[in-house]
């Protein structure tokens, strides 16, 4: 069953779907299953890239340190996405650190693996090409919203993209987005500081366009919140 579960999520993933049934045991065959604690560092930013990981469940974060020490949170990652890529492709080391948000279990494979297997399979390579291409155009909307939106505009299309990953619909138009996150982690994601979002959030609970419960937010009037991420 485990195996069964575990080819399901390589079939889903972002750069093995679509590949057939024969090539997913190929890659299942290459493929180590390791779990992790709740904040356990998988791996840390200079590390050399020796593997590339699949996410089978839980929720990861990529985060970066300056010369001072303080951290800066830049994705969350969850169930099917893939991470380590990068480093493993150019060589170089690992450019963030990956630690778990909560328990995880994860498939592994170490990099000449995978390099054997992309020669073998160019529906894979073509796979990552756009897993890569994707990352890319959202670096390109964050340096776009950064240029051009005001801090409302930020916060909201950074809530609704979580919404749009980790959201869950709760009646009456309201999404909770399932996701525990600080506001220093969601201030690093939208290039603000925590004060400005702590002030930002404040504003909308009074205007009843999110709320906080057990931890997570809810947004309340998701159409109101698109249009401040429009600029509109």
């Amino acid at each position: 069953m485990v195996k069964e579960d575990n080819r399901a999520l390589l079939g889903d993933s972002t750069i093995f779907s679509g590949i057939e049934s024969r090539d997913l045991d190929a890659v299942m065959s290459l493929a180590v299953r390791r779990r992790y604690r709740a904040r356990q560092v998988v791996l840390r930013k200079g590390d050399p890239a020796l593997q590339i990981f699949v996410i089978v469940s839980g929720r990861l974060k990529a985060i970066t340190s300056g010369a001072e020490g303080r951290e800066a949170t830049l994705s969350i990652m969850g169930p099917g996405e893939v991470f380590g890529e990068v480093a493993v492709l150019d060589g170089e080391p690992r450019s963030a650190t990956i630690s778990a948000l909560e328990r995880c279990e994860l498939l592994v494979i170490h990099r000449d693996d995978f390099f054997r297997y992309l020669q073998k399979s160019p529906r894979v390579a073509i796979k990552l090409l756009e897993v890569l291409a994707r990352r890319l155009r959202r670096l390109s909307e964050r340096v776009e919203d950064a240029t051009f939106l005001e801090v409302p505009g930020r916060l909201a299309k950074q809530l609704l993209r979580l919404a749009d990953k980790y959201g869950r619909n709760i009646g009456s138009g309201a999404v909770r987005i399932e996701l525990k996150l600080s506001q220093q982690e969601l201030g690093d994601l939208v290039g603000v500081t925590r004060e400005s979002i702590n002030k930002q959030l404040r504003g909308w609970v009074a205007e009843a366009l999110v709320e906080h419960q057990d931890g997570r937010l809810v947004l309340l009037q998701v159409d109101a919140l698109r249009e401040l991420g429009d600029g509109t």
